[in-house]
């Protein structure tokens, strides 16, 4: 359901219309808004003929930004009348009597429309707001249950829950559109994780980052073995004792350009080229000129995950609990806060009002500038998001009618640009998807 809703105000004594005993204005904010049907409203020269049960209202001549036909609302109650009116406030004259102390009147014009959500000017209160329903919000609501604080809601704009984490039907199967690794589960940190695959049964296959071969532009063989161990002598092998003894010397900062330099390592032909991306660009999903050096790592013991169910599926523990409290296209628009509470306005003309919110946001999503903050963040933490911008992957899946490829895990492309389509993945391994055909990713 939707509803149109106007508020009405009193007139000052001197402002009163002397056509009537008792007159009131009011000023309603034209939104697009889908009618039954599923047709858009374009507000462009567009006769919209309107009918309620119990009101019948005549039509609307609706050009770009201004309506200027006559509309008539009659019901067994009251009769409206429109004149004219702008795209921004409608001026409604109402005839019909109420009582002198009535300072506000709305009026719902309920319909049947395919929009979803809590409706339009509506405001929802709540004692906690969570902006984003990817895993750090809805961890973060799981956290809020399980200290019995229930009082809460998890703002969406996806039509989904997970945020990055999402799978999609690509020619019979199921392929991850954005997550796709479980990184570093050699390490300790990762304890959680190695849990949450054992608990679910998450089927996919170790990385083999070894299992490559590089063709040049012309599909021609040019893995050259001696590149490839002048890069791990010099890179791979000294990376962490470099770092330590810079580290000891209280040495600062510098970019992973700067570092490789220093140990040795040049990238000036193809080959060289198109290896450095898939050693350091695709582990960290930035050029070396945009990582610090002390923040460049060794390859990992990393889980390609192509299980049927989703890489969400991993998380069931954390989000079936939640999912009554997740909100879906809410689309944050501005969020303004103050030492007493925080107000949400979302892009479908919703708001949330509550005492405390928890911003889950990526710091793509906060650098973008898309949603205004009132006041805005202080610089200091406007530093951080700018000193941590999103890493971007990019994934083209491809299906051919037959398998004209290497069967190793990556095929290389050594372009002479660098980072030019440079890493192809071979989704025929065994382990990966189910049998589809033979397909790419690109």
């Amino acid at each position: 359901m939707i509803s149109l809703v106007t508020k009405a105000y009193r007139l000052l004594p001197d402002m009163t219309c002397q056509c009537c005993h008792l007159c009131y204005y009011l000023c309603y904010y034209l939104c697009t808004c889908t009618i039954e049907f599923g047709v858009k409203l374009p507000f462009r020269n567009t006769l919209i003929p309107l009918k309620f049960p119990g009101i019948s209202i005549l039509a609307i001549q609706v050009n770009r930004f201004s309506v200027s036909s006559l509309v008539e609302v009659y019901s067994n109650q009251f009769s409206l009348v429109i004149s004219s009116f702008d795209s921004h406030s409608f001026i409604y004259s109402v005839y019909r009597s109420l009582q002198p102390f009535l300072l506000f009147l709305e009026l719902s014009l309920s319909f049947t429309t395919t929009s979803e959500g809590l409706g339009t000017d509506k405001k929802v209160k709540t004692k906690v707001l969570i902006l984003g329903a990817g895993l750090s919000g809805i961890t973060t609501a799981k956290t809020l249950l399980d200290n019995n604080i229930k009082d809460f809601y998890v703002l969406e704009g996806q039509d989904y829950i997970g945020g990055r984490i999402h799978a999609v039907q690509f020619e019979g199967v199921r392929v991850e559109a954005g997550a796709n690794w479980l990184h570093s589960l050699d390490n300790e940190a990762s304890e959680v994780l190695v849990k949450l695959m054992s608990d679910s049964k998450i089927s996919g296959l170790w990385s083999n980052y070894s299992d490559f071969i590089i063709r040049d532009e012309n599909g021609i063989d040019v893995t050259d073995w001696k590149v490839i161990q002048k890069f791990k002598k010099t890179v791979v092998e000294k990376l962490e004792d470099f770092q330590w003894h810079r580290k000891k010397r209280n040495m600062p900062q510098i970019p992973a350009r700067v570092g490789l330099q220093l140990m040795g390592w040049k990238s000036d032909s193809p080959i060289e080229k198109v290896l450095e991306y898939f050693k350091i660009d695709f582990t960290h999903s930035k050029n070396p000129e945009l990582i610090s050096f002390y923040n460049l790592i060794g390859e990992g013991k990393d889980f390609l995950v192509s299980d049927q169910r989703g890489l969400w599926f991993m998380y069931k523990s954390l989000y079936r609990r939640v999912k009554k409290k997740v909100l879906l296209k809410k689309t944050v628009d501005s969020i303004t806060y103050s030492g007493n509470s925080v107000v949400i306005q979302t892009k479908e003309n919703e708001t949330f009002v509550a005492d405390y919110a928890l911003c889950t946001f990526s710091t793509g999503v906060l650098a973008s500038d898309s949603i205004a903050f009132n006041p805005p963040l202080p610089q200091w933490k406007q530093e951080a998001i700018y000193k941590n911008p999103m890493s971007v992957y990019t994934k083209i899946f491809l299906k051919f009618p037959y398998k004209f490829w290497d069967d190793n895990e990556y095929i290389l492309y050594a372009s002479k640009r660098r980072g030019y389509f440079p890493v192809m993945q071979n989704m025929e391994k065994e382990g990966l998807l189910p049998i589809m055909g033979p397909t790419y990713y690109w």
